[in-house]
């Protein structure tokens, strides 16, 4: 059965004040683990430890036994643990967290917001967006997050929107004409433009889109 490799196993290798952690050659290391490692200053070499210098009793370890076929329950629930850890999943979809005053005033917590798989008609382009305030909150304007990986595509403006470039590359296509913009840029596109939304890596912005027309 191989050895799973965790970032809790790498914690107690750190707590032990060593900087070597040795593993079997068939051992399973999670991407948790190997972060956690880069950031204990902890170096993980396949092999074993090298034998002490001084003079010591060494008692045979007996090797716990394992079943001979088929999966360990616990290190399958481990291994599940590890992935779902790492993948930052939950059961539940994220929910924006905002604190609202009686006046109106509104703010949404950044650490609650969470961009979500928005659907352009082409279950090609990798789309996300996370809606902050809308049409329920405010009788002008909405506002939120939009993120594109390496993705190419075409929507028409309803109303007056302002998109401001927090970090990438965002191409925008109008009437066969690419303007280019870059973090800290801002797009003005007016109401009923027909634009294309590119980029050849990741680009995530800020949109604010007037409801008044």
């Amino acid at each position: 059965m191989k050895t799973l490799i965790t970032a809790t196993d790498v914690k107690k290798v750190a707590e032990n004040h060593e900087t070597t952690f040795y593993i079997q050659a068939d051992s399973i290391i999670t991407p948790s683990a190997t972060d956690t490692a880069q950031d204990l200053g902890i170096q993980i070499i396949v092999g074993s430890a090298p034998e002490p210098v001084q003079d010591e009793i060494n008692t045979p370890c007996n090797p716990i036994a394992l079943p001979s076929s088929g999966l360990d329950p616990n290190l399958v629930a481990k291994i599940v643990g590890e992935v779902m850890a790492c993948l930052n999943l939950s059961k539940q979809p994220s929910q924006l967290i905002k604190e609202v005053d009686p006046c109106g005033l509104r703010l949404a917590k950044g650490d609650s917001v969470v961009l979500e798989n928005y659907d352009t008609g082409n279950p090609q382009d990798k789309v996300k967006i996370k809606e902050l305030f809308n049409s329920r909150e405010s009788s002008n304007f909405s506002a939120g997050f939009i993120s594109l990986e390496a993705t190419s595509y075409s929507t028409l403006i309803k109303h007056d929107e302002l998109n401001y470039i927090i970090d990438g590359t965002l191409k925008c296509n109008v009437n066969g004409k690419t303007y280019i913009g870059k973090p800290g840029d801002t797009f003005f596109i007016p109401a009923n433009t027909k634009v294309t939304f590119s980029t050849s890596n990741n680009v995530r912005f800020f949109y604010a889109s007037s409801l008044n027309r």
